[in-house]
């Protein structure tokens, strides 16, 4: 999304801009999962990943990733 912008030549929306201040600073899984949405999934991530020539790589194709997200795992 924000080499997205980037090339763009445009800032990121406000709603974007909080949902990854959000999913940073919070570890929120509702908001990483809106922005993983919005960026296509993991169809989306492949194309990104081949544009930038990552062969190597591949997203998860789950649409969330279980477990606990509070630090320590807890």
């Amino acid at each position: 999304m924000l080499y997205s912008a980037e090339l763009d030549g445009q800032p990121l929306t406000a709603e974007q801009s909080s949902l990854m201040t959000t999913m940073i600073e919070n570890s929120d899984n509702e908001s990483a999962t809106a922005l993983w949405n919005e960026v296509g999934g993991a169809p989306g991530l492949s194309n990104f990943d081949r544009e930038l020539g990552l062969t190597q790589t591949s997203p998860s194709s789950e649409e969330y990733i279980p477990g606990p997200t509070s630090p320590g795992g807890v």
